[in-house]
């Protein structure tokens, strides 16, 4: 009899990996036969889509779609085959810096930086020199992902470019790489007369994630240049230390820096920027209500809940969908139920957002929620990115 139960068990775990693999291959199988027939709009998302999700097999569908004769496709696989992080495939975007379509080489430059590998950055100065001006400030914004000493000689060289506009890109990417090298030099240059360079050293000072800038950028905060004050916030922000938070919430009581005071508080991993962040999940604008959705996702607190589940029933779709992805990112799964009930919104982003969101969840029991979403042409992409990561997640 206990032989028999046994085998019996064995048929029924046998038959559900079957059944899992069945599944994940009809994913797969959507995936690609939309990298091949579908609209181009829907190929852009597609792009996206598979920029998101971390699996292998993404490599290889956004190789197929290089292929594409649309240019945007083209463009938006290589971003999204950057965001892979894989060094494998750096030869590959290495390749389209040569691409005679100048959109094709600045998503190239763009994918290079998306790898975060430092290997790339000679590569991307070399960009520098390219014929077309929008690549060359392409290049120079680039470079500042990495904020390498080796990058100062290279922008030295190319400061003075025949294209104005090239030149202020040379120039703010050459002063915010010293500054964030040289923590003295940027400490000096947030007194600078100039309000250009007193934002850029702003920006460096909140790179560098030193603390001992802080009493300096708190200062800013009372700049009589608004550009100066944004990259205060931003700077602040970045940093992230709960000392920052009495300074960030009287700038609260300014409307026109509301929304990045907010943003800031969600880098402040502490429960005194989450109380205030709370307090404005009910702001009359949307736009407040949308920053805060997004500030708490980052906070990595899961006390959240009844927060997001109120935002869920907030009249902006958008609010909802920035809930959504908050909950996901928080793997929230206390709110499973109630973001099932999404599902049925109206909203196209909504709809999306709630799917991907009980991806992130891993829960095998969403599987049977999504797989009616296979069928359906509007969502089927997503949902299929869905049940490919809870059944191989990261």
């Amino acid at each position: 009899m206990k032989k028999e139960i046994c085998i019996f068990i064995l048929i029924v775990i046998t038959a559900t990996l079957l059944s899992a693999a069945d599944i994940e291959n009809q994913c797969w199988q959507i995936l690609k036969t939309n990298i091949y027939k579908a609209d181009i709009n829907k190929k852009l998302v597609l792009m996206g889509v598979l920029g998101n999700l971390q699996d292998k097999g993404c490599i290889f569908l956004l190789q197929q779609a290089l292929k594409d004769n649309d240019i945007r496709v083209k463009g938006e696989a290589l971003i999204a085959l950057g965001k892979h992080k894989d060094n494998s495939i750096i030869p590959l975007l290495e390749r389209y810096l040569d691409d005679r379509n100048s959109s094709v080489r600045s998503a190239a430059i763009q994918a290079l930086a998306e790898t975060k590998d430092s290997m790339v950055v000679s590569m991307i100065e070399e960009s520098l020199k390219d014929e077309d001006p929008e690549i060359r400030v392409t290049a120079a914004r680039a470079l500042l992902e990495f904020h390498l000493p080796s990058s100062i000689e290279a922008l030295k060289n190319v400061s003075k470019d025949k294209d104005p506009l090239v030149r202020c890109f040379i120039d703010s990417a050459l002063k915010e790489i010293m500054f964030t090298n040289n923590i003295n030099l940027a400490k000096k240059s947030i007194k600078d007369k100039n309000p250009g360079v007193r934002s850029i050293a702003a920006i460096a000072l909140g790179k560098t994630g030193d603390a001992s800038a802080l009493p300096l950028l708190e200062k800013s905060l009372s700049d009589e240049n608004t550009w100066v004050v944004y990259a205060a916030i931003e700077a602040l922000g970045r940093i992230g230390s709960p000392s920052s938070v009495p300074s960030l919430e009287k700038m609260l009581k300014k409307e026109a820096f509301k929304i990045d005071v907010i943003k800031a508080l969600g880098c402040i991993k502490h429960n005194s920027s989450l109380e205030i962040l709370k307090k404005y999940a009910v702001d009359k604008n949307p736009a407040v209500r949308i920053a805060v959705m997004d500030s708490i996702g980052r906070t990595g607190n899961n006390s959240v809940t009844g927060i997001l589940s109120a935002a869920l029933k907030d009249s902006n779709s958008d609010v909802k969908a920035s809930a959504l992805n908050a909950a996901g990112k928080l793997k929230l799964i206390k709110m499973q139920d109630l973001i099932v009930k999404t599902l049925e919104d109206k909203n196209y982003n909504v709809r999306t957002e709630a799917i991907r969101t009980l991806g992130e969840f891993s829960n095998p029991k969403n599987i049977t929620v999504l797989e009616k979403f296979l069928k359906d042409n509007k969502y089927d992409i997503w949902a299929s990115a869905a049940i490919i990561h809870i059944i191989s997640p990261d």
